[in-house]
C-alpha cells in the first residue's frame, strides 16, 4: 500500500511540476531598463532545467541570452527583470544570478520587483555599474537560478 501511494505521489508532484515548467516558461515576464526608451531587447532562453533536490527544494536555472532586437544598433541595459506566476512567489526561498560565463561573480538581485503585468512575481537583476552595453550582433548571457521549498509533501 505504501508503495502505490508513493507511485501516485509521485505522478501527482511530475504532473505539478510539469504544469508549473510550462506555465513558467510560456508566461514569464522580462523587463529591461536601457539608456534609451527606445531601445529594446531580444531575450533567448538557452537553458532551462528544474531539478528536484534533497529535502523537496526545487531549483530552477535559467540561462538567458540578451541582444538588441533587429534595427538596433546597441543597447545599454542596466537592469533586467524576469518573473513567474505569483501564486509561487510564496515558496520562494532565495534567488540569485551571475553572467554565465563568470559564475563565481553574482550579481545584485531584488526580490518582489514591479513588472507591469498582473499576476507575477519579479525578480530585477542589476548589473555593475555602469551597465551593460550590447553592440549590433553582439549577446550578453546570464543564468538566474531561483530556489523554491514548500512546493513538494509526502502528504
Amino acid at each position: 500500500m505504501k508503495k502505490k501511494s508513493t507511485t501516485l505521489l509521485l505522478l501527482a508532484f511530475t504532473i505539478l511540476l510539469s504544469t508549473f515548467a510550462s506555465t513558467y516558461v510560456n508566461a514569464s515576464a522580462v523587463d529591461a531598463k536601457t539608456a534609451s526608451s527606445s531601445a529594446d531587447i531580444q531575450v533567448d532562453q538557452v537553458r532551462h532545467t528544474i531539478k528536484i533536490q534533497e529535502c523537496a527544494l526545487v531549483v530552477i536555472n535559467d540561462t538567458l541570452k540578451l541582444s538588441p532586437k533587429a534595427g538596433e544598433n546597441a543597447v545599454f541595459l542596466q537592469n533586467f527583470s524576469l518573473g513567474f506566476p505569483f501564486q509561487y512567489g510564496f515558496d520562494l526561498d532565495y534567488c540569485f544570478a551571475y553572467k554565465a560565463s563568470n559564475p563565481d561573480t553574482w550579481l545584485d538581485v531584488g526580490l518582489d520587483t514591479g513588472l507591469g503585468r498582473l499576476g507575477f512575481y519579479g525578480v530585477n537583476v542589476v548589473f555593475p555599474e555602469p551597465g551593460v552595453n550590447i553592440g549590433e550582433g553582439e549577446s550578453y548571457s546570464l543564468t538566474v537560478i531561483f530556489v523554491f521549498s514548500n512546493l513538494v509533501s509526502s502528504e
